[in-house]
């Protein structure tokens, strides 16, 4: 596969999302003196047990690996669409970055901190250089390269990125190792050379960025298998909602107070059970048949670890 190049009104913030509006007060108020020490102590006496909100599993008791995997692609292609709001072809763009991180072996710490860089250029509002406006491609790629670089010590070389689009440095394309080059230094540009993210503010942000792409789930309508149902991302209902996500993201979502604030995915998931999960699997009924005690030491077994 080789890559080929191809303003949204303002909504008011009234009748913004429940979610947005929960999130709000502890995003809208200056943290107290000295609680970023607070939380620093604390996160470094958590026991190397506690799961990451950056890895897939401290999501498992909601979301299974694939429905994880499907809510971050989906919301790094709903936030690109806020940058590139005329950009239609979002299967073509979701195809492009799933194959960017598969043939990459892309971690997921990248991904979402690659979707961290994409909602600070949101909010910086600056106009696309020339080689990134063309196509919403070209920016993921330059951002996904950017979090990769910085989260592993080793990687790959921009004629590797070359090989993992489907292109090489002689195709006459005119995508060449001088086109990665300048797309990298433009997204830094764009980033004014800071890719840093504090430890607790990444914690947060894994949080937040797993609420902002549930929330853009339409049903789930089994809570232990894949299906997951979003909205078309033509209609006006995914519209609505992505233009209040973006009123949120510019006017009141402050990134540098997820250093002092606690988000967890957990809490709002809880928060909305009943709401999206229609179903939960097949339950038998206890009157159905008899039931002896057999039954009674196999259930328990299941859910018991002996």
């Amino acid at each position: 596969m080789a890559l080929s190049p191809d303003s949204t009104p303002d909504l008011a913030v009234a009748n913004l999302p429940q979610v947005i509006l929960t999130l709000s007060p502890q995003n809208l108020t200056p943290p107290p003196t000295g609680l970023l020490n607070h939380h620093q102590n604390h996160d470094s006496h958590s026991g190397p047990n506690i799961l990451s909100p950056t890895s897939f599993k401290y999501y498992n008791d909601h979301l299974n690996k694939y429905q994880f995997n499907l809510i971050l692609t989906n919301t790094a292609v709903s936030l690109l669409k806020v940058i590139y709001p005329t950009f239609s072809t979002e299967p073509e763009l979701r195809f492009f970055i799933v194959e960017i991180l598969r043939r990459s072996r892309t971690s997921i710490q990248s991904l979402q901190l690659a979707c961290f860089y994409i909602v600070k250029l949101i909010q910086g509002g600056r106009k696309l250089p020339l080689s990134l406006c063309k196509s919403p491609k070209f920016l993921f790629l330059g951002l996904i390269i950017l979090a990769s670089k910085f989260n592993q010590d080793y990687n790959f070389s921009f004629k590797s990125w070359l090989k993992i689009c489907g292109v090489s440095d002689s195709d006459n394309g005119g995508f060449t190792v001088q086109t990665l080059r300048t797309i990298e230094r433009d997204c830094l540009q764009l980033l004014d050379y800071n890719c840093f993210i504090d430890q607790h503010l990444y914690n947060n942000w894994c949080n937040f960025l797993a609420i902002l792409g549930y929330d853009l789930v339409v049903k789930q309508h089994d809570l232990y298998a894949n299906d997951l149902q979003f909205s078309d991302m033509q209609s006006t209902l995914f519209g609505v909602k992505l233009n209040l996500w973006k009123t949120y993201l510019i006017k009141n979502l402050q990134l540098d107070t997820l250093k002092y604030t606690q988000i967890k995915f957990t809490d709002y998931y809880n928060s909305i059970l009943n709401t999206k999960v229609v179903s939960v699997g097949e339950v038998k009924s206890l009157f159905n048949k008899k039931h002896n005690i057999d039954d009674m030491d196999s259930s328990l077994q299941k859910k018991v670890k002996v």
